[in-house]
């Protein structure tokens, strides 16, 4: 899920920043040396971030990311649960976590959160609603699973990404293109082999 989280300290139009608190610059730490490679350093700094603050839902969101990418899903999960019980507005957590859940094959609960994304997201959210859009269609098309393949709302889901985006996100256009496949068995083929 490459959606970034705003700073933390962005400024509105026209005024200066706020200066970032010790957390915050542990966080810009974090992000800065797993970049460059060294996640136990990244981990390490965000550990001392939630330390000092234990509410800083950005620091467990960036860790729940590196879970992510390191196949930790469990871990993932977990992070963005703890993101849902300090601050229940985060859509970008439950979206993650729902990516966590399908990898872990408990798609009817991926369901559930992408369902709750899409409901409870804002339309100034176009990112999420498009992500959200876009997983469940995916599901939907090529889930080897017949409980949960379902191509008539795969290709609704679909072109409700592609209409949000303007037809310019490439993973809501392949999720168009699953959906409209001939056959659900070459459609979930195609989902075992999409990473």
């Amino acid at each position: 899920l490459a959606i970034a989280i705003a700073s933390v300290t962005e400024a509105k139009p026209g005024q200066s920043p706020a200066p970032k608190s010790p957390a915050e610059k542990l966080l810009d730490e974090a992000r800065a040396v797993s970049l460059k490679g060294d996640l136990d350093t990244a981990y390490q700094k965000l550990e001392a971030a939630l330390k000092i603050d234990p509410k800083f839902w950005q620091a467990v969101y960036y860790r729940a990311e590196l879970h992510f990418q390191q196949r930790r899903y469990e871990s993932t999960e977990q992070d963005c649960t703890e993101i849902l019980r300090i601050k229940p507005d985060q859509m970008i957590a439950l979206l993650l976590r729902a990516q966590a859940k399908t990898k872990l094959g408990r798609n009817d609960e991926c369901l559930g959160d992408l369902e709750t994304v899409i409901s409870h997201a804002k339309k100034k959210d176009l990112v999420l609603l498009v992500s959200a859009y876009e997983m469940r269609g995916w599901l939907r098309a090529t889930s080897p699973d017949p409980n949960f393949r379902d191509g008539k709302k795969a290709l609704v889901d679909a072109k409700q990404a592609c209409k949000l985006s303007h037809n310019e996100d490439a993973k809501s256009l392949d999720t168009l293109a699953a959906a409209k496949s001939p056959t659900s068995a070459y459609a979930a083929e195609i989902g075992r082999a999409h990473v």
